[in-house]
């Protein structure tokens, strides 16, 4: 007996005085750690990439004194702008002289449509809120991705900035002006509000406007004697409007997602050939464009191994055109278009191991094209896009490959609908260092890729 007292009186005093750390600690099955950001920078991306890849940071864009998004895309290399109509004119992208059409151009992530010409104008979105501007010739390494972006021969990123915010700080924003000749004015305004701790927003707006009577020389033959004559540019003006709001949401460690709603507008007028000794014609040519979109992009991971993503959106293009100094019986051309179309895009990505990644996407796409002219054939086109794409990565190694099937269905409400044409379009690249202890890379890389006829080229 007097043994057990004295073990439980040695007990006793044992817990009594034992630390207080000895208590803190529990075994748990969870361990919380704080928050780490992995951040890289873009120049090592550009280098061990597979095939020809550039970025240009907003930093750098703000460095280049572009006034327009197009202004900032020609200093990327191999780019050529195509600047149709002056002032407010098309403007469109061409890498490595393959042609607007097999240049794609991806805004947030969804790749843009015309269905009727096949050419993206991207004078018609702003810098103002442009975080990034990335340019793929071939293929991006990255296979998580809609299918529709697999497709085209190069492919011109646009990424918009998500909101930031300061601690303590819920609402921020800015305003512009600019200001040039020729009676250009550009106000701009932008502004983010943070809703909630996982909910914030963001909205934008542009205006631009300009006569554009700029002035040249006319010279009236090839000699230097030849007399000549100052003139000033007619019907060159410009008014465009541009409306922009997003909303973005982190539900979770695993999920995120954000919807955005896109309005633009613009009237420009589209200058004559110059006449000799009549250069006060007019030719009265307009051209009225309306664009909306509304899109979305849910994205959730299921565990470390398995990634889903999806896509959506509904677009609406209004084009008219006005010319009424025709010569013709008619006395006068105008030409009124209007496009729907509706997209929808699922993508899987699955991790086999640190070095061994798949993905598989499928998209659906529907165009229907209206006009205004009598029998017009309202074609309508349900193009679906499925790809399987695999990609390697180790220390000195990186290789991708991918098998993309495209597949239209054309019909028309009246008339003959255009053939359909299904195509498998592979892409291999790799990207290899020799060197272990210089950052050297041979890179060489294979696609071949199908551009689809235009409603214009078909009807």
């Amino acid at each position: 007996m007097n043994h057990f007292f004295k073990t439980l009186l040695i007990s006793a005093c044992v817990i009594f005085f034992a630390p207080a750390d000895a208590y803190s600690q529990s075994v748990s099955d969870t361990i919380g750690l704080p928050e780490v950001v992995v951040t890289e920078r873009f120049s090592d991306r550009e280098i061990r990439s597979t095939a020809p890849h550039h970025i240009l940071t907003s930093d750098q864009i703000d460095q280049l004194n572009a006034l327009q998004l197009s202004d900032a895309v020609k200093h990327l290399p191999g780019v050529t702008i195509r600047d149709y109509g002056g002032i407010g004119g098309l403007k469109t992208i061409s890498v490595r002289s393959l042609g607007a059409h097999h240049t794609a151009v991806s805004y947030n992530g969804i790749p843009l449509s015309n269905e009727q010409t096949g050419q993206i104008d991207i004078g018609r979105f702003s810098l103002d809120n442009v975080e990034r501007l990335t340019l793929h010739n071939g293929q991006e390494d990255h296979i998580f991705r809609p299918a529709r972006s697999f497709a085209a021969a190069s492919v011109l990123e646009i990424t918009t900035a998500a909101p930031r915010f300061t601690v303590n700080s819920r609402v921020n924003g800015k305003a512009t002006l600019r200001g040039g000749s020729f009676g250009l004015i550009n106000p701009s305004l932008l502004f983010n509000g943070k809703l909630s701790e996982k909910v914030s927003a963001t909205l934008s707006g542009e205006w631009m406007s300009s006569r554009g009577d700029y002035p040249y020389l006319l010279r009236y033959g090839t000699s230097a004697s030849d007399s000549t004559s100052r003139e000033r540019r007619i019907n060159g003006d410009v008014h465009k409007m541009r409306l922009e709001s997003s909303l973005h949401a982190r539900f979770s460690d695993r999920s995120r997602g954000d919807l955005r709603l896109y309005y633009y507008h613009s009237e420009r007028g589209l200058p004559g050939a110059t006449i000799y000794y009549n250069t006060l014609h007019d030719s009265g040519q307009r051209l009225w464009d309306r664009n909306f979109f509304l899109q979305g992009h849910f994205e959730h991971a299921f565990s470390r191994r398995w990634e889903l993503q999806a896509y959506g959106k509904c677009q609406r293009t209004y084009l008219r055109y006005l010319d009424p100094s025709y010569l013709g019986a008619e006395g006068m051309i105008e030409d009124i278009f209007t496009q729907y179309e509706r997209y929808g895009s699922l993508s899987a990505l699955y991790r086999a191991c640190n070095n061994l990644s798949f993905s598989a996407s499928a998209d659906l796409i529907s165009a229907t094209m209206h006009a205004n002219r009598k029998g017009f054939v309202t074609p309508t086109r349900l193009t679906s896009y499925t790809v399987v794409a695999a990609k390697w990565v180790s220390e000195r190694l990186l290789a991708t490959a991918s098998l993309l099937h495209t597949q239209p269905f054309e019909s028309a409400a009246s008339g003959v609908a255009g053939s359909n044409q299904s195509r498998l379009s592979p892409y291999l690249s790799a990207s290899y260092k020799p060197l272990q202890g210089h950052d050297l890379r041979l890179r060489v890389f294979y696609k071949k890729s199908l551009r689809l006829p235009t409603f214009n080229d078909l009807y």
